[in-house]
């Protein structure tokens, strides 16, 4: 790829990251606006519901919550993990604005990367992925779905859904890493290294990782090397 070229590129993808950043904080502005001066926020307070929690890549019922949970709290408290998240990704890696400003003069992202850079170029190609195939399943006359069909269930209401859609990257998160063995993959390989080579750390810094491997599992990796 010539200079230019890499140059409009750069350009153009940093441009995109930096909207789609843009977008991120508009988004948490007026979820927090919606849960606290709406009518949905009278929906949310008037509302409950036990929130999936998947073990072992299932969902079911019987994985649930036991307790129903008011879905005013359920949304504010999701709301509150994206803001903790957000402001926790400015500053992983490479800081945003220097990631950006490589990513300008690179064209492309890097391993070193800052999440809130890399990620934003990553769920716009797979949102151009997901319009390619519905665009093909439309053509093949295939009805790629819809949130609710009212002649199977009843539709929920937009707070029901507002919630879920709160919840789910949450949800997400938990089933897949914490409560399913994906969590434990780096506490294994510990372990196993300990069973052949009698080398290790120690039983107190193996407990450290393991539960840091659970809620930020690139830390935990650092903390082996």
């Amino acid at each position: 790829m010539s200079p230019t070229s890499r140059a409009v590129l750069g350009w153009i993808s940093t441009i995109a990251a930096f909207f789609v950043f843009l977008t991120y904080i508009v988004a948490m502005g007026m979820a927090s606006a919606l849960v606290t001066s709406t009518q949905l926020a009278s929906d949310l307070m008037s509302s409950s519901g036990r929130p999936a929690l998947g073990a072992f890549y299932i969902y079911s019922r019987d994985t649930a919550f036991h307790v129903p949970v008011s879905l005013w709290l359920l949304t504010s408290v999701c709301i509150l993990i994206f803001a903790t998240c957000f402001a926790a990704g400015l500053r992983s890696r490479d800081e945003f604005f220097s990631s950006l400003k490589k990513l300008s003069k690179a064209g492309r992202i890097t391993s070193s990367s800052n999440w809130l850079v890399a990620m934003p170029l990553i769920s716009c190609g797979l949102y151009v992925v997901v319009l390619i195939v519905t665009s093909i399943l439309e053509l093949g006359g295939i009805p790629p779905g819809s949130l609710c069909d009212p002649t199977i269930n009843q539709c929920p209401t937009q707070a029901r859904l507002f919630a879920g859609l709160a919840y789910a990257p949450v949800g997400e998160e938990l089933a897949y890493r914490i409560i399913t063995p994906l969590g434990l993959v780096i506490p294994i390989r510990i372990f196993w290294r300990r069973l052949i080579t009698n080398q290790g750390p120690s039983t107190s810094k193996f407990l450290s990782i393991t539960g840091l491997s659970l809620l930020s599992p690139e830390r935990a990796k650092r903390k082996t090397r």
